[in-house]
């Protein structure tokens, strides 16, 4: 479910395929806004994912911290897909920490809303970058994921890395 790369290292953020609920390295934020629960993960990975779904408001799945990267730079891919029977819920994609005692977030939107990239029932690989990200002062990073109103996705394969590039 999550893998670290590129330097950046797994600090206590483990697979779901060897571990139970609650899952290992994952924090479900006011649970009675949301639900996590183990699913049957991508089928080229073989292993299990996870289905984050919201009844109606914000509900947040976060990482447990990591220590910044050098670089600068931060990429988060996932893959994620509409919950078979849910509706496409509005989403973020998120790195979150604390920057000179202030709240650094950065996201990009997915699903449903005003420009975001939808998310279908089949697997699509979403990735956000962030090409500035303070090198001093910043720490205790996490991935974060917000659902912003009802509806459910699955996620599988959360890779953190530090030194990836896009073709630009």
């Amino acid at each position: 479910f999550f893998q670290a790369e590129d330097g950046i290292r797994d600090y206590k953020v483990t697979g779901v395929q060897t571990c139970a609920l609650p899952i290992s390295g994952w924090e479900l934020l006011e649970p009675k806004r949301g639900s996590l629960a183990l699913v049957a993960g991508r089928p080229a990975d073989g292993g299990r994912g996870a289905r984050f779904a919201s009844v109606n408001g914000l509900a947040t799945l976060r990482s447990n911290p990591f220590p910044p990267p050098a670089t600068g730079r931060i990429s988060v891919a996932l893959w994620v897909r509409v919950a078979a029977g849910d509706q496409q819920p509005p989403l973020r994609i998120a790195i979150e920490g604390v920057e000179d005692d202030r709240e650094f977030y950065r996201f990009a939107p997915v699903g449903r809303g005003a420009g975001a990239m939808p998310v279908s029932g089949e697997w699509s690989q979403f990735v956000l970058q962030i090409d500035d990200l303070p090198t001093r002062g910043i720490e205790s990073l996490r991935v974060r994921l917000d659902l912003l109103g009802p509806g459910g996705i699955e996620i599988d394969d959360v890779r953190v890395f530090d030194l990836a590039f896009d073709e630009a």
